[in-house]
């Protein structure tokens, strides 16, 4: 396998050098404090599909077609992964985009498929350029929204048109959906042949608990579950049972996203605009981040130095590209942080900026 350059930044290059963490891309983690853990739960196995009360919340959160099952799975990498392992063979076509998540073009290519990685700008709506990229060997299509690392959503539109024509190959249409705010709203309602996946790690702020899940056609599901027997065999009982609770209270952590969210956008807009001659801002659709692209200078210097001189870490365009995706000219920038924290990573971010300037 190519070497996953996120985790390569977060937890080798960066790990242990910063102070300010600008670039997970989540909410402010919460805490076991924040959560209810009853002593007399046991620590037995669970289902290898997931638990029935925490199933049974996601069915209640989302109310899918009967035609769709649930998976849970070690957050919405794992779900992924297991998709692409049981669901994809040598030869299979897919569709994705860059900048994006790199499992979804790197997987794929060491199974043998071959691979388009569509390049998305935040002024495009990707939808008809993904519908494009279909051929009559595409076998699924990998769409985020919201974007990581972009912040925009797909249209209804656009997903309605990149819908009909997976429909029409019998492509499996998957989205990732680690940002949807509103389960109902999710795009397993566009019809058949569509899978998502989400998490409690970004809105939630519970990335410890390591819980995602997957929703889609019944065969496809099946297939995912039997290949995580091979695997992982089943998630932890202890956090699938906080699991089912948090996805019960998901307006309540809705609610503290949206504490976080409001006042640090606001602040990081006021930033951008005193720099607005080095700086443009993609105004980010309900995410805690934000893309903010470079009029010159190399992200990948910015966030170096960011760390090395200043113990601040954000997220350069390079982690999210393929390597021959060009210059590296965009950073992502998380701003759902407590203000005194993000006004301390964006002060050292305007020094590093002053002196590329010069």
């Amino acid at each position: 396998m190519e070497t996953y350059t996120i985790q390569e930044w977060l937890f080798r290059e960066a790990a242990g050098r910063y102070d300010v963490d600008l670039a997970e891309s989540g909410v402010l983690r919460q805490t076991v404090g924040d959560v209810e853990i009853d002593p007399a739960w046991d620590l037995d196995y669970t289902l290898d599909h997931g638990s029935d009360e925490l199933r049974d919340a996601l069915h209640t959160a989302y109310d899918p077609s009967v035609d769709d099952d649930v998976l849970v799975s070690t957050g919405g990498q794992e779900a992924l992964y297991l998709l692409y392992r049981s669901a994809l063979s040598v030869g299979d076509h897919v569709v994705t985009q860059s900048p994006g998540w790199q499992q979804a073009w790197a997987v794929p290519r060491e199974i043998g498929c071959d691979v388009t990685a569509v390049r998305v700008t935040p002024r495009e709506c990707p939808g008809t350029a993904m519908a494009s990229a279909v051929n009559a060997r595409t076998r699924m299509v990998v769409l985020t929204s919201p974007h990581n690392p972009l912040g925009t959503r797909i249209s209804a539109q656009g997903s309605a048109e990149l819908h009909r024509r997976c429909q029409e190959v019998g492509a499996l249409l998957v989205v990732d959906e680690e940002y949807m705010h509103d389960y109902r709203s999710s795009l397993v309602h566009l019809g058949p042949g569509v899978l998502v996946v989400s998490s409690l790690s970004k809105m939630h702020g519970m990335p410890g608990l390591r819980t995602g899940w997957a929703i889609g056609p019944r065969d496809v599901i099946a297939g995912m579950r039997n290949y995580k027997r091979f695997t992982t065999v089943c998630n932890s009982v202890l956090c699938e049972r906080i699991a089912a609770r948090a996805v019960l209270e998901t307006p309540r952590h809705l609610a503290r996203f949206d504490s976080l969210h409001g006042p640090g956008l606001e602040l990081l807009e006021d930033w951008v605009a005193t720099r607005a001659e080095q700086l443009t801002l993609v105004e980010p659709q309900g995410t805690p981040f934000a893309w903010i692209e470079l009029a010159s200078g190399d992200a990948d210097v910015i966030a170096k130095t960011a760390l090395v001189d200043h113990r601040v870490l954000v997220m350069p365009e390079s982690v999210f590209a393929p390597p021959d995706a060009g210059p590296s000219r965009a950073l992502r920038v998380t701003f759902a942080r407590p203000l005194p924290v993000l006004r301390a990573g964006l002060g050292a971010l305007t020094s590093v900026l002053d002196d590329v300037r010069g």
